[in-house]
């Protein structure tokens, strides 16, 4: 669905993240205004909060140089969502990322999070699976 706000297009970005054994992290990303896929594994170790920390990270660094002016972006990750959007405290570990990313957000005329449900998110955790080198049948 492609929304429109004061004649503005609004992009709906759907993201995850996964970890394999807290060493390597994968994101993934889906448009689901365009159908643009993105996928990477990094060398980088984390738990998977801070893989759907970074997925959302990598999606606003994307998208601001698209032209994209309106994000709305949807995680599985209540967590993150929740902290993003301050019904949840903070964490101390998770700050920098939710610092970073709320500093991303100034690049947009706004940006909306929205939590998920796992079953809603199956493009992008088929693609971030994958990235991370788990078997799809």
């Amino acid at each position: 669905m492609n929304n429109k706000q004061d004649n503005v297009d609004v992009f709906e970005i759907y993201v995850d993240g996964s970890c394999k054994q807290n060493r390597y992290i994968a994101i993934g990303i889906y448009n689901k205004t365009n159908g643009d896929k993105y996928s990477v594994a990094l060398n980088h170790p984390g738990s998977c909060n801070i893989a759907e920390a970074e997925a959302i990270r990598k999606a606003l660094r994307l998208y601001a140089h698209n032209g994209c002016k309106k994000l709305i972006i949807y995680s599985d990750s209540m967590l993150i969502v929740y902290q993003l959007i301050g019904r949840y405290r903070v964490s101390r570990k998770l700050k920098p990322y939710i610092d970073s990313i709320r500093a991303l957000t100034r690049h947009y005329l706004s940006v909306k999070f929205e939590w998920i449900s796992p079953e809603m998110n199956n493009v992008s955790n088929y693609l971030c699976q994958r990235a991370n080198g788990v078997p799809i049948h």
